[in-house]
């Protein structure tokens, strides 16, 4: 189970700690935010592996607020989901017939 705890906010800087997250959720999500031409910074850190815990860092340019840069974010890796999963499910269907 992710919690999501903020650490530091700004106008254009974002710190939260996420907890219960991956490296892989992470660098989907650093990688989302830096394709955002809106997004100067994006990157996280593990204190250590064992606390299962990591710090993201955001900050954003102009007038784009980090915490919206998060969400936007987040909305394309759930789209990017769910088109795998439609995707895999047909390419299931056509072997299934093979």
């Amino acid at each position: 189970m992710l919690k999501v705890n903020l650490i530091e906010s700004s106008e254009n800087e974002l710190k939260i700690e996420i907890k219960g997250v991956n490296r892989s959720l992470l660098h989907l999500l650093q990688k989302t935010l830096l394709q955002n031409e809106k997004v100067a910074i994006a990157g996280y850190e593990v204190p250590h592996p064992l606390l299962g815990s990591a710090i993201l860092y955001i900050k954003t340019k102009g007038q784009e607020k980090p915490i919206q840069a998060v969400i936007e974010s987040s909305e394309k890796l759930k789209e990017g989901a769910r088109e795998f999963e439609k995707t895999f499910k047909k390419a299931l269907k056509e072997y299934n017939k093979g």
